[in-house]
Parts: C-alpha cells; sequence; structure tokens
C-alpha cells in the first residue's frame, strides 16, 4: 500500500508493473488525491478535496461560509474504501491465484460518501446548497435550540412527529394542515422551526433528550467529545479501552489509553492488540530464543569504520562491516541499502536493525523490497523473541508484530531504547560496494548545517522537555528551555501551543507532529489531549505539571505536579542544575 504522488514508486523502481512482474499474485494499492491521469500532479490535501470535491458548498450555515467538516473525513473514507478494494482483491485472489492493483482517490471517494446530494445532481441536475444542519427532504430533521444548548431532532416520519407534539404539550401541531405530512412541514420549514424552538426553551437539551427517547422520538444533544465518550460507555459501547502495560509494551511497557475498534466480531478477535503476521509461517529464523550477536554496518568514506569501531565494541558489536567508498557520502539512501543487503548475504542474520528516521525508514523500505521481506516500521520495543511493539493509526492502537518471511528489517524509534555498553572484541569485515548508477539515485549536491542549537534532536533525545498552551506565550518557553538544557534534553510543543504561535511548528510533538519515545518526557501546561498524547505515550517515564488537578495528562504520567510550571519548573532546572554540577 502507498499514496505517493503517482510517478514516485516507479521512479524508485517500486512499481505494480515491475514488483507485480516477480509477484505474480501481489495486491498492489495505490491512494492518490485525484487519481493517475490528468490530476496525478495535484497534492492530495484533505481541505483542498473537500473544497473542489463539493462537500464544503453544502456544509454550513445558509446565509455563512462553506465549512469544512471538523476532522479529516475524506481521509478516513478512502482508507476504509482503499480496505474495502484490497478485500475484494484478496477474495479474487483465493479464487484465481492473480494479484491485481487496486487503486483509490480522495476525490473520487468523496464524490461517492456524498450519496443523496451527489445522486440529485447526477441524475436529476439539481445543484444543492448548504443548508445548516437541516435536511432537504425531511423535517424536522436539525439542531434546535433548548434552555441551554442545542439539541438534535431527526423525526423521520408522521407518528413520530406526532409524538413530538404530545411531549411538547401540544398535539394540535400533528393536525395543522401546514404540518400533517412531511410534504407539508418540509414546504413550511421556516414556520415549524420558530414554533418547535419556542417550545423547547422551556427545558434543557438533556431534559428534552430523555423524554422524547422514552416517547420513541430520535433526539439527543450536541456533545463535546468527552461527553460523547461517556455517552457511548453509559450504553454499554466501549469508546476508549484501557490497554495494559504488557500489551501496550511488552516488558517494561506501560498502560495505554486509546479510543475502541467499532467492529465487533462474534467468532474472531476485534481486540486492539495481538500478534500480526504477515504471512503464514514458513521458517523460524530465531536463533537460540534471542537475536544473536549484534554486528553493525559502517557507510562512508574510507576511514569512517575505523573512527566508529571502538565505540560500537563498546556497546557489543562483534563486527563491523566497513562498506566504504569515495562516493558512499554522495548520495542518498543507496549506498546504505546497497551496505546492508551485502551484509544479509554474507551473515544471513536473524534481523536488520535501522533506525526509524526519515533516511533510515526509506533504507528499511527498500531494503526489505530486495530481500522480499516485510518491514516493520517505527517499533518502540523489541523481544528477544523477535516479536515487535508498533504504536499504529496515530496512536489508536498498539500491535505486537512480527515478521514470518526471509530476513526481518525494522526499524526503530529512537529514544525508545536505553543504550547499555558491553565491551567485546570486535573484527572489522570490508563489503565492497557496488558502483552507483547516478541516474537511478539520488546525489547530494550541497550539505548545509541545520540551525538546531546545542540540543539533540527532537526525535532522537532521551529527555525530551515540552510545554503547551499554559506556558502561555512565547515568552514563557523561557522555563522550558531551561530545564532541558539543564537535562540535556531536546525542547517540543503541544499542537496548541505551536497553532498559538508560542513555538515553532518542527517541535510540535503528537499525531500531527513528530512521534517520540524519549526516557524522560516532562510535560509543562499540557493538558493531555488525545492528539499530543499519540506522539508521546511510549515515553518510558513522565512527569506532567499543571494547575488543572483533573488535566487527562495525570491520567498517563508517571508522576505529576499540581501546580504553577512557572513555580514548579525553576525549582526543578536549579535543582537538576545543582546535581550535575552546572550551577
Amino acid at each position: 500500500m502507498e499514496n505517493f504522488r503517482p510517478g514516485t514508486m516507479e521512479r524508485l523502481g517500486l512499481g505494480h508493473q515491475e514488483l507485480r512482474a516477480r509477484h505474480p499474485g501481489l495486491i498492489y494499492c495505490s491512494i492518490s488525491g485525484f487519481g493517475s491521469g490528468a490530476g496525478a500532479a495535484i497534492p492530495g490535501y484533505d481541505l483542498l478535496v473537500q473544497a473542489v470535491g463539493g462537500l464544503m458548498s453544502v456544509t454550513g450555515d445558509v446565509h455563512g461560509e462553506p465549512v469544512k467538516a471538523g476532522v479529516a473525513l475524506v481521509d478516513v473514507i478512502t482508507g476504509l474504501h482503499a480496505s474495502l478494494g484490497i478485500l475484494a482483491a484478496l477474495r479474487h485472489r483465493d479464487a484465481t491465484g492473480e494479484g491485481q492493483l487496486v487503486e483509490v482517490n480522495l476525490l473520487g471517494s468523496l464524490l461517492s460518501a456524498m450519496v443523496d446530494q451527489a445522486s440529485a445532481c447526477a441524475v436529476a441536475g439539481v445543484v444543492p446548497g448548504r443548508m445548516g444542519n437541516a435536511h432537504p427532504s425531511i423535517a424536522p430533521y436539525e439542531t434546535l435550540l433548548t434552555a441551554d444548548r442545542p439539541l438534535a431532532l431527526a423525526v423521520g416520519n408522521d407518528r413520530q412527529f406526532a409524538a413530538l407534539t404530545e411531549v411538547l404539550g401540544d398535539p394540535g401541531l400533528a393536525l395543522d394542515d401546514r404540518f400533517r405530512t412531511n410534504s407539508d412541514r418540509v414546504a413550511h420549514r421556516a414556520e415549524l422551526r420558530d414554533i418547535l424552538t419556542k417550545r423547547l426553551s422551556a427545558a434543557g437539551a438533556d431534559h428534552w433528550s430523555t423524554v422524547l427517547l422514552a416517547a420513541g422520538v430520535p433526539a439527543g444533544p450536541v456533545n463535546t467529545l468527552d461527553e460523547a465518550f461517556a455517552f457511548a460507555q453509559n450504553l454499554g459501547l466501549p469508546g476508549i479501552v484501557d490497554i495494559p502495560a504488557a500489551a501496550a509494551g511488552g516488558e517494561g511497557g506501560r498502560p495505554s489509553r486509546q479510543v475502541a475498534h467499532p467492529i465487533a466480531l462474534s467468532s474472531s478477535s476485534s481486540t486492539t492488540t495481538g500478534i500480526v503476521s504477515t504471512s503464514p509461517r514458513t521458517n523460524s529464523w530465531l536463533p537460540h530464543g534471542g537475536l544473536g550477536d549484534p554486528a553493525a554496518v559502517v557507510v562512508g568514506t574510507p576511514g569512517t569504520a575505523a573512527r566508529l569501531k571502538e565505540s560500537l565494541a563498546c556497546h557489543g558489536a562483534t563486527s563491523v562491516y566497513a562498506a566504504e567508498s569515495a562516493e558512499a557520502g554522495e548520495f542518498l539512501v543507496t549506498p546504505a541499502v546497497d551496505a546492508l543487503e551485502l551484509a544479509v548475504r554474507e551473515a544471513s542474520p536473524a534481523a536488520v536493525l535501522v533506525s526509524a528516521t526519515t533516511d533510515g525508514r526509506e533504507v528499511a523500505g527498500r531494503l526489505a523490497a530486495r530481500l522480499d521481506a516485510g518491514p516493520l516500521i517505527d517499533a518502540v520495543d523489541l523481544e528477544a523473541s523477535g516479536v515487535a511493539t508498533q504504536i499504529v493509526f496515530g496512536g489508536s492502537y498498539t500491535v505486537r508484530s512480527e515478521v514470518t518471511h526471509s530476513t526481518p528489517v525494522l526499524t526503530l524509534r529512537p529514544g525508545a531504547f536505553e543504550p547499555e555498553e558491553n565491551p567485546v572484541e570486535a573484527v572489522e569485515r570490508e563489503l565492497a560496494l557496488p558502483s552507483i548508477d547516478p541516474a537511478a539515485s539520488a546525489r547530494i549536491t550541497a550539505r548545509r548545517a541545520a540551525l538546531a542549537g546545542d540540543r539533540p534532536a527532537l526525535t532522537e533525545a532521551t529527555v525530551v522537555v515540552s510545554g503547551g498552551r499554559g506556558v502561555g506565550g512565547a515568552d514563557g518557553f523561557k522555563v522550558v528551555e531551561e530545564l532541558a538544557d539543564a537535562l540535556g534534553g531536546a525542547v517540543g510543543a503541544s499542537r496548541a501551543a505551536v497553532d498559538a504561535g508560542y513555538y515553532p511548528h518542527q517541535y510540535q510533538v503528537g499525531q500531527t507532529g513528530k512521534s517520540v519515545s524519549p526516557q524522560l518526557y516532562i510535560a509543562l501546561g499540557i493538558s493531555g489531549a488525545i492528539q499530543h498524547v499519540a506522539g508521546m505515550q511510549t515515553s518510558k517515564t513522565i512527569v506532567a505539571v499543571n494547575k488543572d488537578p483533573e488535566a487527562p495528562i495525570f491520567g498517563l504520567a508517571d508522576y505529576g505536579v499540581v501546580g504553577d510550571l512557572f513555580a514548579v519548573a525553576p525549582q526543578l532546572t536549579q535543582e537538576v542544575a545543582a546535581r550535575r554540577g552546572l550551577s
């Protein structure tokens, strides 16, 4: 499955035709914004698709501006369509043995999901407009104000309307010629809305919801998201599930709270944890219950391995493979992939471990394709049995996965593993890198040092100190930076702080920012929204400082301080500096 711009995978030598020639049974899913034809060059952003796809034209108040949906709805719909397409292709392969290409695009997915609105336009030429929360052919079917907040009314037939009028104390409305049938009510929608709003103003939304549901009238308040989770829980639906520490992170893991999967299966498990196998087991690659003796592969210009050999041996590398050439430092990714492939062919290792950096993920993907192996990306824990723990779908699910075919290739999230010294004698071995085809590889044309100061990179730091909206402004981040510097750590920020302009976007931690797994994560003035938790919940130890004792972050933290961060953080900084001899 891939969602690069059309043509990218072909340039990388990983297009459908090329891979299918090697694997006739391959099911290859390609997701794009606007298809692989004339729209191939248009970037596929959810907001853009909602606009040009017509969804915004029918969303929002009738007299207001077009409005996008509150979540990236088109992305979700397209993912569901992709999964359906893959399942159909799997059934076809079961029957014929033949694989195929599954193509899904954001625009087509949106148009098909607009159901009656799209059908009316396509069949009858009716171009719909915005109606707020009202329905074009049913009334009352919208939100109406009560004494405290809006109430959603979904009256779908005349019987329900009669019951509504009884509850409101005005049964004569059901006999009024303006409102006798649904067609009548649609024709006199504005008049009906005014009458119902006046009646509903006598009590709050929770009251009306209770009495109307008891009378068989579909109704409910407009809930906030936390109220929605509580509502699901009251109905016996698992809106949120708590994953125990053992399942969330293997040995030494931490409990994890996640959004529940909505599918319930009567005969097979649909829990959010479990071993995910990429294929039926064909061989056992784990020697003696462990991953074997570690070896390091060093790629660079001549002399690079000699400089690193002592440090690698200090951390347990019994072999150091030196893949060195004058041009190894002139190209992106390709030399590393070549070197690792040579090492795998020579040593037949139990697994290949690569750092889950931007380059590391690309190296792992290309290497896995060459080895016909299954890659496991962004692991946060790895057991001696070879089972990896991954946090997937923006932190919504924790899975324990293993590769059961060929040599496993895994990328490990930086900071998730504490380096341990294990001095051994290392043997240096040479790998002769093949010449690189410049036409098929990306050459480095210039280098420029990143202006990141003396702090470690956010995704690689063992200590991260992050600030949220509670920091109060850009100046407030000084206390965050001072504590991070005292600890020798990196600085992060919540989305709320970034959106408010307190700190640059490149330091955002969360579902739409960077994912980190440091040994220590300190959250200053961060409430603990799900979006932020998705990017840091695998941290080994979490410390939270917040004035609100009910802040969700305390439910995740190992240690919490209820107090003013501007009083607490400087004290922590002073104490850390004193203990480290920095003051």
